[in-house]
């Protein structure tokens, strides 16, 4: 994930009321020089899932 995209996530993430999403925004937004490996936005991605199919 590019930077720009990175940042962008992290703020739409931060905004959700859900604990585990804001955990991955934060994660997200570390200024990190390493990537962030790909289990964190696969975890954000089916989280979000969860909670479009169930949180209703």
């Amino acid at each position: 994930m590019d930077p720009a995209g990175r940042e962008e996530t992290a703020e739409l993430l931060a905004e959700v009321d859900d604990t585990v999403l804001r955990a991955v925004s934060a994660v997200l937004r570390r200024a990190h020089p390493a990537p962030v490996h790909s289990d964190v936005q696969q975890a954000a991605i089916l989280r979000c899932d969860l909670l479009r199919r169930y949180a209703r």
